[in-house]
């Protein structure tokens, strides 16, 4: 070798120590009570041993007045954080409620259509005539024409006086049905089946809204989960690179004490330990964060939030690939057919557009033909026998029609917006798919690069380790070589996070 001294060869007791506390070999053993480096000669450091990264995840569910859930055998599996969001995240909870406002508006609506049964009766108490009568109708509304259908029964007795003449009947009484039918205004739309279509497009913007809410809530519960398991990968892989630095640091007091490796190499190790130990904490607080972010979908029976129990974050992401992604015209059309926000607003157009019908039909003259037919039974005045038809026509002309004129004018205008806000969603869920497929096809891209990235430190690290046994390395290169690898496993891990983000963002968007 040339160009440089000669590697200097790691003492035996040293490497022994190393090859212990490597990854997936056995550690030295802890010191006793009383062990340590003599403080005559060392520099003064905190004892050794490992320090645990502390668990607050109790006192997190302290916040909820319970406990995390228990531990369960498995990890906790994507689709029971979806199947409890749907069931019970107060956000869903409060679109169904307002179906059901809707469903009962309907109901009130479709009232409008039914039957109504009329009963009147008059009577001379005292004076010159005596007449009484009974009048009892049966009423039917239609929906088709605006037409109303009755029919009734009325009957008489007594005297009456002879400008109320129509009033007496055979002694049996008169059968009548007839039917009041609109010609001009009232005829194709009216007040009640504008409010009864008014119902159904609100019950079709509350399933909107409901479907919405629904996409919403498992948008959310898909990253929050993935963000979780992203914090839990992330922990493991801090906490097994502190295991190490620890581990180690038990073992190089032993051989300092021992006299094998200087001073300088316990204080540096040492400086590991205190730099993983750091980086271990805050991965904990983000995955108790992350933990605290799943219980808001994460419901128990009582639909209340529960913490994920710590043991069961799964041991790796699904795997990964682009080819759940359509190409961005078929997304696009199946962005288009499914999205809540434009179903909403066609529902909405169709609502202005039954204003304006409302308005353009308050316009016109109020000309209604009624047909009546009527029958009397019984003994009496031989005026009354036989059947009656009687056709009645009503007009009635609006002459100044400002508030008609007005509500066509809003209706338009209104019309006019919603097709704006149709064309602007139209286009920014144009762009947003486009945007989505290709950033779901890069994430896919980036975690397999990631991941490769990772299998390749490892290779390097377990290289070091080679060379460390055959003394051609040192201690501050295999610590690079660790830190390194687990500085590429969790990039790998946040790639993935990435990916399953912005697949969930198109699963939203189409």
């Amino acid at each position: 070798m040339t160009g440089g001294p000669r590697p200097r060869p790691v003492p035996p007791a040293l490497l022994l120590v190393l090859l212990l506390t490597a990854p997936g070999l056995g550690a030295a053993p802890a010191l006793t009570e009383g062990q340590g480096i003599d403080r005559s000669t060392a520099l003064d450091l905190p004892p050794p041993g490992r320090t645990e990264v502390p668990d607050r995840s109790s006192a997190v569910a302290a916040l909820y007045g319970e406990e995390a859930e228990p531990g369960a055998d498995g990890a906790l599996p994507l689709g029971e954080v979806l199947a409890s969001s749907i069931a019970a995240v107060p956000k869903i909870l409060e679109s169904r409620e307002k179906r059901r406002a809707e469903e009962a508006r309907l109901l009130s609506a479709q009232g409008a259509f039914d039957r109504t049964f009329e009963q009147s009766g008059l009577g001379w108490g005292n004076g010159f005539y005596d007449g009484r009568q009974l009048d009892s109708t049966l009423t039917q509304p239609l929906r088709t024409l605006g037409a109303d259908l009755y029919a009734g029964y009325r009957i008489s007795g007594g005297d009456f006086p002879v400008y109320q003449d129509e009033l007496v009947t055979l002694d049996r009484g008169e059968l009548n049905a007839g039917i009041k039918l609109p010609l001009l205004r009232d005829r194709a739309f009216d007040e009640r089946r504008f409010k009864l279509r008014e119902g159904e497009l609100k019950i079709d913007l509350a399933d909107a809204d409901l479907l919405l809410a629904k996409m919403e809530v498992q948008h959310g519960a898909i990253r929050a989960y993935y963000s979780w398991v992203a914090a839990g990968r992330r922990l493991a892989v801090l906490e097994r690179l502190l295991t190490i630095a620890e581990d180690r640091d038990v073992a190089f007091r032993e051989q300092f004490r021992a006299g094998d490796i200087a001073e300088m190499e316990v204080v540096e190790n040492y400086q590991n330990v205190l730099k993983r130990r750091q980086l271990a904490r805050s991965a904990r607080r983000d995955f108790e964060l992350a933990g605290v972010d799943l219980s808001l979908y994460l419901r128990d029976p009582d639909g209340r939030p529960r913490l994920p129990a710590p043991n069961r974050v799964p041991e790796a992401f699904p795997p990964v690939s682009a080819a759940v992604v359509a190409d961005a015209p078929t997304a696009l059309r199946r962005a288009l057919a499914r999205q809540p926000e434009l179903v909403a607003i066609d529902r909405e157009m169709e609502r202005e557009r039954n204003r304006l019908r409302l308005a353009e039909n308050e316009l016109r003259p109020q000309v209604d033909l009624g047909v009546k037919m009527a029958r009397d039974f019984g003994d009496g005045s031989d005026t009354r026998n036989g059947t009656d038809v009687i056709a009645e026509l009503t007009v009635s002309v609006p002459v100044e029609r400002r508030q008609a004129r007005g509500e066509i004018g809003a209706a338009e205008a209104e019309l006019r917006g919603l097709a704006y806000s149709r064309q602007r969603i139209r286009e920014r869920l144009q762009l947003q798919v486009a945007r989505l497929v290709e950033s779901v096809d890069a994430a896919a891209e980036f975690t397999r690069l990631a991941r490769q990235e990772a299998d390749q430190a490892k290779v390097l690290e377990d290289a070091e380790w080679v060379r460390f046994r055959e003394g051609a390395s040192s201690f501050f290169l295999l610590n690079v070589r660790e830190q390194n690898t687990a500085d590429a496993r969790v990039r790998a891990v946040e790639a993935a996070l990435g990916y399953f983000r912005a697949l969930a963002d198109y699963s939203l968007a189409t």
